[in-house]
């Protein structure tokens, strides 16, 4: 798996430039095969045409509350790996961004996604996606 947003060092991340990025998806798209995943929705924009299948998770909001707190104390007794030092602050960031995204950027991509109805899914648990390839 790649990672078009960030460079993993090993001194630490380092968000890619917007150029590098886009030059990265650009190669990314021009292969026979390609699963485009990511929170950072606008740089995924343009993999929506050419997509041959979409699919949108969306999980209710306590659903994905209890997930960033779980996930949050299993990277602190380190059974879970993290890029990056979970701390209290960004505990607080990602459970403010989670009700963000509910109330500002979901309407906002359901909106961007309508065009392309036709190959759209949207997926309300995890367990929806297993039934798919049963």
């Amino acid at each position: 798996m790649v990672n078009i947003v960030w460079k993993r060092l090993t001194t630490g991340d380092v968000t890619r430039t917007e150029q590098e990025g886009d030059e990265y998806l650009s190669s990314i798209l021009t292969s026979k095969n390609w699963i485009i995943e990511g929170v950072h929705h606008k740089w995924v924009y343009p993999c929506f045409q050419i997509a041959d299948l979409i699919l949108f998770l969306v999980t209710n909001l306590s659903t994905r509350r209890f997930r960033i707190i779980k996930r949050f104390l299993k990277q602190k007794i380190g059974i879970e790996r993290a890029n990056y030092k979970p701390t209290l602050k960004i505990l607080k960031d990602l459970y403010n961004y989670n009700t963000m995204f509910e109330y500002h950027s979901k309407p906002e991509i359901i909106d961007i996604l309508s065009p392309y109805k036709n190959k759209l899914t949207i997926l309300k648990s995890n367990t929806v996606i297993t039934d798919l390839y049963k």
